[in-house]
């Protein structure tokens, strides 16, 4: 129990109580003036008179002098100490969570064992009374000793911290602040008593990478303590390979294309560029970097488009080991056949397609044209997807055998031109699939009242690569003609056209039938009905509806290491399991028990192959590679 001041010189204020005891002490005696005749004459003379006399009104002196004097000991913050717990020291006074980095960059010099000593010094300087916790992070966060919970007696003790610190070993992920930061948070949260205090240390050599633009918008909770320990350790100068592109440059070559950056602050690097494929070495070369650029290196393969073609290209060792290998793989497009089905006179339409869909080597496409009369025996060998503008030029018999091939599981694309009619393509539908043609909108008198493409389902994986504001509006998309459709589940409206009215009509529309899809636009791409053909949003619309009939999607780049690796899913063309295997420097080939559709972590660089267990020849390789960012040595300010 004690009281005190926290601003004790404020006291000397209560001096002032002495002003109202002189005030009422002195005053001025009031005199009535008395005028004499013989002294009217004699000049003016003023003559100030202070008499002092006994206190008249004490108690409104006494009353001004205590509000002095309360006024005084407020200003001096006045405070009475209590003691709320026993004098010895609690058992659970504070709780600390080591947050400790392990990205690839800890790995260079003696960065990991300089942070280990400073995570065990931190644990070894806490009172008796206080708990500890370690958490490591790189890209994602772990608990690997945690805060005191019933059952368990050692945890968030000393020793286990410094157990879990004793184990911690650099991986190959990049750096993420707000993961560990979080993580520690979540932890000290949920496992410590409300009263407590709680610290966390955050171990790391603090890349400037591992605080994102996208993480500026998380803070710390203003109850928790952060402490940063910088791990000040300088490395030898460090050389990465940071970027790697594999693309085919002529018919049977491949180009490897590498960047290699030299992140030294002084003085030239020669660097040892070698190239792997395929497990055998192809070829080496020397380059000189000067201090903080970068350098292109190309090489050439031959490669059979059949097969996949991977390898990696790789520099001298160095002080950082983990960017000295980047990997690359290539796979052969699955080249799709599509049946165009010429239409008598529609030679627009057919030279459109055509043009738009060239037989290019990059594109997983073979377009076939044929007339109504092949269709039929080409039905025969099912191709991917049949494209026809009208189906007026089919008999009966063939209009039922292609509604039989996309009832099996065959894709159907009709871009409806001026040709087609609403008595084929309603009997091609049949009763329940949810479209009928009702007419025809015909062209308006003038170009300026034209139908607008207003709305499209951007939530659709056909539209999924135009979500971004640059690619988004088709409002640009002008139809003066096109076919009136009325529609009801279970077809579903993907884009609408938009009248100046306010009128609005089906633009796209998906329609299932059986295991098969039919995918329908009213519009069609006929030149003197819009101006699609002459847009750039033609090709990229085009080919995204022709990929997405072909359920496939466009390759990715390649996977960072943490990345989840989402398998292929089964599907008509391969009922049978995928065979899966992860080739590292490591471990070299290691089998990947996962089912189909699932995903898991990469938490290395390396190759990733699957292939079909009933088909060899359907097989990819994916490659993985780390964050080139952590390579760069950056910093930011504890």
């Amino acid at each position: 129990m004690g009281f005190g001041f926290l601003a004790p010189l404020l006291l000397g204020g209560a001096a002032l109580i002495a002003v109202p005891w002189l005030v009422h002490r002195i005053r001025r005696p009031q005199r009535r003036a008395v005028r004499f005749s013989s002294l009217l004459f004699v000049p003016a003379a003023e003559s100030r008179v202070i008499e002092r006399h006994r206190v008249q009104h004490p108690l409104l002196m006494l009353l001004r002098m205590l509000m002095l004097l309360l006024a005084a000991v407020a200003f001096a913050r006045p405070y009475k100490e209590r003691l709320l717990a026993p004098l010895e020291p609690s058992p659970r006074s504070t709780y600390h969570v080591i947050a400790l980095d392990i990205s690839y960059s800890m790995a260079a010099g003696e960065r990991m064992a300089e942070a280990r000593r400073r995570a065990t010094a931190i644990v070894d300087s806490l009172p008796d009374a206080d708990r500890v916790a370690v958490v490591t992070f790189a890209r994602s966060a772990a608990v690997d000793a945690s805060l005191p919970y019933p059952g368990d007696a050692e945890s968030g003790s000393p020793g286990r911290a410094r157990q879990a610190i004793d184990h911690a070993a650099p991986t190959w992920e990049s750096t993420d602040y707000a993961a560990a930061l979080q993580a520690a948070e979540r932890l000290l949260q949920d496992g410590s008593p409300a009263a407590v205090a709680r610290v966390v240390h955050l171990v790391s050599d603090f890349q400037e990478v591992g605080m994102p633009p996208s993480a500026s918008g998380w803070r710390l909770s203003s109850r928790i303590a952060l402490a940063p320990v910088a791990v000040d350790v300088d490395i030898p100068a460090n050389l990465a390979v940071e970027e790697l592109v594999a693309r085919p440059v002529a018919a049977g070559q491949v180009q490897i294309r590498a960047r290699v950056r030299s992140w030294a602050q002084d003085g030239e690097r020669s660097a040892s560029v070698k190239l792997v494929a395929d497990g055998e070495e192809v070829e080496t070369t020397v380059r000189t970097l000067s201090p903080g650029s970068a350098s292109r290196i190309d090489f050439s393969l031959p490669w059979d488009d059949r097969q996949p073609l991977s390898g990696y290209v790789e520099i001298d060792a160095d002080g950082l080991l983990a960017d000295n290998r980047r990997y690359f793989a290539f796979n052969p497009h699955r080249r799709h056949r599509v049946l165009l089905v010429r239409q008598p006179g529609a030679l627009s339409y057919d030279r459109l397609l055509e043009a738009a869909v060239p037989a290019a080597a990059d594109l997983p496409w073979r377009l076939l044209s044929v007339s109504p009369p092949e269709l039929e025996n080409r039905l025969d060998d099912p191709p991917r997807i049949v494209v026809a503008a009208n189906l007026e030029e089919l008999d009966r018999p063939l209009q039922e055998k292609l509604r039989a091939y996309v009832d099996g599981g065959g894709r159907l694309f009709l871009p409806l031109g001026p040709g087609a009619t609403s008595t084929s393509i309603n009997r091609l539908l049949g009763a329940d699939a949810g479209v009928e043609l009702k007419g025809l909108r015909a062209a308006a008198p003038a170009p300026a009242s034209p139908a607008r493409l207003a709305w499209v389902d951007l939530g659709h994986p056909l539209f999924h690569p135009f979500r971004s504001a640059r690619f988004n509006d088709f409002s640009l998309l002008h139809f003066y003609s096109y076919h009136l459709l009325g529609s009801k589940p279970p077809a579903a409206v993907l884009a609408r056209f938009r009248e100046e009215s306010g009128a609005s009509s089906p633009a796209i529309v998906e329609i299932p039938c059986g295991v098969g899809r039919i995918l329908l636009w009213a519009g069609g791409i006929d030149p003197a009905w819009s101006n699609l053909s002459r847009s750039p949003r033609f090709v990229p619309l085009l080919h995204e509806t022709l990929r997405y009939l072909a359920a496939d999607r466009p390759p990715r780049p390649g996977y960072t290491v943490g990345d989840p690796a989402v398998l292929p899913m089964q599907d008509q063309d391969s009922p049978a399991p995928w065979v899966i295997e992860l080739v590292s420097r490591a471990r070299g080939a290691v089998s990947m028990d996962l089912e189909p559709g699932s995903s898991q972590r990469l938490l290395e660089p390396g190759l990733l192959r699957w292939r079909s267990a009933s088909d060899p020849q359907r097989q990819r390789v994916e490659a993985i590679n780390v964050d080139t960012g952590e390579s760069d040595p950056a910093r930011i300010s504890p």
